[in-house]
């Protein structure tokens, strides 16, 4: 007995020893795979069909590039540094195994930055065109989700400036948007997030493909607007902006409005903002309370007014709220149109008055076109920068 416990002790050890010799079971080689930084989905010609464009990255291209596109300037295509692929099936997925036929390598989604969903493809749902990403462990659910004004092939065939590979300029765009505030930050996992609320509508950002003198541009702005599952809308750059006020996301941004003589443009810069949405019960019935709470700079004045001077100072202030509440009320205004809870008030209701909510929940999205939504902006002008008076001479 003694023997055999050595024994079975040495084999166990030396399977321990051997664990390292193995390597990694499931190694992939970067020649074997087809890295894709960018998926695009759109409508296939023939019914039932959808059509997958990856873009995917040219490492090779990529090191001997000296920066840029990678193009010249004026081809307005996706550049040298990717290969656009395109696949064709009843399903995202099919369509994305049918690209075996025309890559050389298997599509590897780790590493994705963006999904591009097409403006047909998206009134028809979007829940079957996102089930293979969330579903496979591959991608991210970091990845950003976009709504394509047009198509969305167009978007990631279109080269992004100063940026190698387009779809991570996209994303990067994307990001950016946080110090303007015109355009959410939307990932597969917020919008998959929406998807399952019973009350809080999706969102996505808006990206467009603009031409100015043969160019093409990519530009991100604005916010597609979902009910269900399927696009019904939008928020133009204004709308969005006071959705994000409302849902306390502004991260920077500028505030403008005509000064106070009416003869031209002031612009406050946001430095931080603070939103508090507050719950109150009237006859049995809900009413939102809105504030928002804004510090900001004087960034810039085109009047020839002094605005450095206290009373003018409170004059900016009462301006920038007036300003903001306007972006606040048309995004509100925009979502009871499209009866389109897109500041989750349903699950603020549920949570806090439950009974009221068991009247509501059957009919909300008729009862959130009639809730009562009182909104009240505080702005504070911190500072006027390095000069108290504008550029004119003494008189």
């Amino acid at each position: 007995m003694l023997i055999s416990k050595r024994f079975l002790a040495l084999i166990l050890l030396s399977g321990l020893f051997m664990l390292p010799l193995s390597g990694c079971w499931n190694r992939r080689e970067l020649e074997t795979l087809a890295i894709v930084a960018g998926v695009g989905i759109d409508l296939g010609e023939e019914p039932g069909t959808f059509v997958v464009t990856a873009q995917i990255i040219k490492p090779e291209e990529i090191m001997n590039s000296s920066g840029g596109s990678g193009k010249e300037q004026g081809q307005g295509g996706a550049g040298n540094t990717v290969w656009v692929a395109e696949g064709t099936g009843r399903s995202p997925f099919e369509a994305i195994r049918n690209m075996v036929s025309v890559s050389t390598r298997k599509l590897y989604f780790p590493h994705n930055q963006v999904i591009v969903i097409g403006k047909e493809a998206a009134e028809q749902g979007i829940s079957p065109l996102l089930d293979l990403f969330v579903r496979d462990p591959e991608p991210r659910l970091s990845a950003f989700v976009l709504i394509a004004e047009g198509e969305a092939s167009e978007v990631l065939d279109t080269a992004v400036e100063l940026s190698s590979v387009p779809a991570l300029g996209i994303a990067q765009i994307v990001e950016a948007q946080r110090a303007q505030s015109v355009s959410p930050r939307v990932d597969l996992l917020g919008v998959s997030n929406r998807l399952l609320s019973k009350t809080t509508a999706p969102i996505a950002s808006s990206v467009h493909v603009r031409e100015v003198k043969g160019q093409k541009s990519v530009h991100v702005e604005g916010a597609a607007v979902f009910t269900g599952d399927k696009l019904v809308g939008g928020f133009n750059r204004d709308e969005t902006r006071g959705m994000l006020w409302i849902t306390d996301e502004i991260g920077s941004g500028t505030v403008q409005f005509d000064c106070p003589d009416g003869s031209s443009l002031v612009i406050l810069e946001v430095i931080r903002s603070n939103t508090q949405s507050r719950l109150i019960e009237r006859n049995g019935s809900a009413t939102m309370q809105i504030t928002v709470d804004v510090t900001a700079n004087l960034g810039s004045q085109m009047c020839m007014q002094t605005l450095s001077e206290s009373e003018m100072i409170a004059q900016l202030e009462k301006l920038g709220s007036e300003a903001i509440a306007s972006s606040i009320m048309a995004a509100i205004s925009k979502a009871k149109e499209l009866q389109a809870d897109v500041f989750g008030f349903g699950d603020q209701i549920h949570r806090e008055f439950p009974k009221i909510w068991r009247e509501l929940e059957p009919r909300w999205q008729q009862a959130f076109g009639e809730l009562d939504i009182e909104v009240a902006v505080r702005t504070k002008v911190r500072r006027v920068s390095l000069t108290t008076r504008p550029l004119v001479p003494d008189k």
